[in-house]
């Protein structure tokens, strides 16, 4: 897996035997640890920190990530949606995604500022976006991800990577969310609330004991059904959207659901395209920039069950004069 963005993961501190992704954890300033105690109290109010401050960690971020980032950008939504900075960050590339890190440690290490804590979840590689405090405020809140073990089961891989997926959507701006035959742009956090919705009702993976195949692939089309044309190849939510469909197919094939030809998905024209791939119930997103008629995102994943397949589902982007 990849270093982490602004600190290398603790030796010996996996979090998986330590302790649990959405716990909270140490940021990156000197001191820092993986053993802190959980932050209590109700969040603090961003009306106490100092407007110069704001100002100069939005237009030092501004600089780095090549986006506008506003004050408003640093603060959760009051239902519990991550920053909006968070998403900035997601969908960068990992060039600037990387300076990005370290100028939040950087701004700890000299003492501009203290490190606060933070939830940790897991991700397709190490991530350290550092919690910033100034005064006994919070100045931002950020978020640690580190990477899955290894030799983890598949369908629990996809089980664990959800949350994340729900972080990082709420933290976004707009995305396409497929719903049936269409695409509609929401804000984030709508698109994070149904996510947690559908996640309820689908349960546990452990609890699908009747059609583990089912589960494996309603949960990876609840990942994959939003689609975020900002993210840069490279970042943090591609590499997500990647992760969770490895592990569906690794899990499909355990089961021997998994059809052969899966790899061609992204193939438009090719012939296992054509014979995986439902165009009728497939979705175009109209207003997408590149009208190359390319497959944008696998929405969801063909299974073939005791002799009947189900076919893909995918998200298009428009063909040129179409």
């Amino acid at each position: 897996m990849a270093s982490s963005d602004a600190r290398k993961p603790v030796e010996d501190a996996r979090p998986e035997e330590a302790r649990a992704p959405g716990t909270r954890t140490s940021g990156s300033g000197p001191g820092s640890g993986p053993d802190r105690a959980p932050e209590s109290g109700p969040a603090e109010a961003p009306d106490a920190t100092p407007a110069p401050l704001v100002r100069a960690l939005c237009d030092d971020l501004s600089t780095v990530l090549g986006t506008l980032v506003d004050p408003a950008d640093l603060h959760p939504r009051h239902d519990g949606a991550a920053a909006p900075l968070l998403g900035l960050v997601g969908v960068a590339a990992a060039g600037p995604r990387q300076v990005a890190c370290r100028l939040l440690a950087e701004w700890v290490r000299a003492g501009t500022v203290e490190a606060g804590e933070q939830p940790e979840l897991w991700g397709p590689s190490a991530v350290d976006v550092a919690t910033l405090r100034l005064g006994g405020e919070r100045l931002l809140p950020g978020l640690t991800l580190t990477p899955l073990p290894s030799g983890l089961p598949p369908r629990e891989a996809v089980e664990r990577l959800l949350p994340t997926v729900a972080e990082l959507l709420g933290a976004m701006r707009q995305v396409a969310l497929v719903d049936h035959t269409r695409a509609t742009t929401v804000p984030g956090w709508s698109a994070r609330l149904r996510l947690l919705a559908e996640c309820d009702a689908l349960g546990p993976a452990a609890a699908a004991t009747g059609d583990p195949g089912a589960w494996v692939v309603a949960a990876h089309h609840l990942a994959a059904s939003a689609f975020v044309p900002e993210a840069a190849e490279g970042s943090v939510w591609t590499q997500l959207m990647a992760a969770v469909r490895t592990h569906a197919v690794r899990a499909l094939a355990e089961l021997g659901e998994a059809r052969e030809g899966e790899g061609e998905l992204d193939r438009r024209g090719s012939h296992d395209f054509t014979a995986l791939v439902d165009m009728e119930r497939s979705v175009t997103l109209d207003d997408h920039p590149a009208r190359s008629g390319n497959v944008l995102q696998v929405v969801r994943l063909p299974r073939e069950r005791a002799g009947r397949m189900e076919k893909a589902l995918v998200l298009l982007a428009p063909r040129s004069g179409g």
